[in-house]
């Protein structure tokens, strides 16, 4: 059984604390953050080199649950199931050099646009583009296009 895109994000906002009146402009951010990474997506970059449940492509390593993603030069994280690779997400961005992505998704009336640059500001590496367009795609009415893209399971 698959996930898709939207299942992953709707526990990624739940884990970050993300309040349910913030969920549709903070999941478009995380969407279109997780299409310019390319993590976490079945098949893609191609089989056998997957982020598996991964979609941001963080580099925390969980002792007996991950390894490196193969010819990574980053160390760049593939987690052994989705449970795990949600939590080391939520680990990752509640770090304290994040704060400034938590608090302008957390706080009203804060666009995606200026989440989407506190994230692109931040250390985590994300080029603004493809980051912006996709968010601009999605915007437009793309949504589906890019969260029902099926991810990996834990069965």
């Amino acid at each position: 059984m698959t996930d898709t895109r939207q299942d992953f994000l709707h526990d990624l906002n739940t884990a970050l604390g993300i309040p349910d009146a913030r969920r549709k402009v903070v999941g478009k951010v995380l969407l279109a953050w997780w299409q310019s990474e390319g993590g976490a997506t079945k098949g893609l970059p191609r089989a056998g080199w997957e982020t598996d449940f991964n979609p941001f492509n963080t580099t925390l390593r969980v002792q007996g649950h991950s390894h490196d993603q193969p010819g990574n030069t980053v160390p760049v994280q593939v987690y052994d199931s989705r449970g795990v690779g949600l939590a080391a997400t939520a680990e990752t961005l509640s770090l304290p050099r994040y704060a400034p992505i938590i608090k302008a998704m957390k706080r009203k009336g804060v666009k995606a646009r200026t989440i989407a640059n506190r994230i692109i500001e931040s250390d985590w590496g994300t080029a603004p583009h493809p980051f912006l367009d996709v968010l601009d795609d999605i915007n437009r009415g793309l949504w589906d296009s890019y969260a029902r893209i099926p991810v990996y399971r834990q069965t």
